[in-house]
């Protein structure tokens, strides 16, 4: 595991926010259910309902990284969601139970479900889902000729760049072994121009999807160095954008999903509603329609939690 995918990783308890007393959490939840009804997704509103419903959506902060994630799941041993603790750090909630903004706070539930599903559910039959992985490619390659403006790249380059961020999704985010990668990602018709500049013996030395842009540089594909382009892709999107896109297959596709909600840590991730939806078809009718649900564990260890004055929640229970 990298360093960047071990800053989403999960995490064993969430603190719970007791500057939010009942009376603030009332309000709060009154306030999300409220501004839930304005959500356009009827799947994702028949996802989320529930846990909104009945106010399974706790106020707290993760263990580490508190000014950085949006928030954890709360799982049931056999992986059934409980709850979720929504990060109230990164959603600016004070102590009346009053935020800057419910709609990105509906954002981040979505985002807070999809990725845990994608990742600790159905990793395995995502990274088999050859559809889905292609229209994820095609949108990552979108983003970062946008944002790295490769508009005037020359057809060699192109092409060349075109395998480049093929093998490393290929490899690096949906596991590939490097020689079917290599084979897959060759476009046809230009198979002596990739193997004779980019010859697979040469590659094994790139170990993770970040590396990709020391390859675009050392390859002369790109002439900005690996620095600036991270540098400016980071500046485009924002750090928790480039985080996400380069930790695992489901903090990108939960990233550039969220990025058509106009989410504000994902709103600069738009490319095209069309390509969006293609891609969040296949994410809600295939994968989220399965996620299962406990409705009434966390409560009961909520019970517990504040007769015995504990400060955290397990986010296993």
């Amino acid at each position: 595991m990298n360093n960047i995918e071990e800053v989403l990783g999960d995490q064993s308890r969430a603190f719970l926010w007791f500057g939010c007393t009942e009376n603030c959490f009332q309000l709060f939840s009154s306030n999300l259910k409220k501004h839930f009804k304005n959500f356009s997704n009827a799947q994702v509103k028949g996802l989320l309902e529930p846990l909104i419903t009945k106010e399974l959506v706790k106020i707290g902060y993760p263990e580490k990284n508190k000014n950085l994630l949006l928030g954890q799941v709360v799982r049931t041993r056999d992986f059934r969601v409980a709850g979720i603790i929504i990060n109230h750090v990164t959603h600016d909630i004070d102590q009346d139970g009053n935020s800057l903004s419910f709609e990105k706070i509906i954002g981040s539930l979505y985002y807070i479900i999809m990725e845990y599903a994608l990742r600790k559910l159905f990793f395995d039959d995502v990274i088999k889902d050859k559809l889905l992985l292609q229209k994820v490619e095609h949108y990552f390659e979108y983003l970062l000729i946008k944002n790295l403006r490769l508009f005037d790249m020359s057809s060699d380059n192109r092409v060349l760049f075109n395998f480049l961020v093929n093998l490393f999704f290929y490899t690096h985010v949906a596991n590939y072994n490097i020689n079917v990668a290599y084979e897959m990602s060759i476009s046809p018709g230009h198979e002596e121009l990739i193997k004779n500049t980019i010859p697979i013996n040469a590659i094994s030395k790139y170990k993770t999807l970040n590396s990709l842009y020391d390859a675009l540089y050392d390859y002369k594909v790109v002439s900005m160095t690996p620095n600036n382009m991270k540098y400016m892709l980071t500046n485009s999107i924002g750090i928790f954008s480039y985080i996400n896109l380069h930790a695992n297959i489901s903090s990108i596709i939960s990233s550039i999903v969220l990025s058509k909600y106009k989410h504000p840590n994902f709103s600069a991730l738009f490319i095209s509603t069309d390509m969006l939806n293609g891609i969040e078809t296949i994410i809600t009718s295939n994968y989220l329609q399965r996620v299962s649900f406990d409705f009434e564990i966390l409560d009961r260890v909520m019970i517990n939690v504040i007769k015995n004055k504990l400060s955290a929640v397990q986010t296993v229970i």
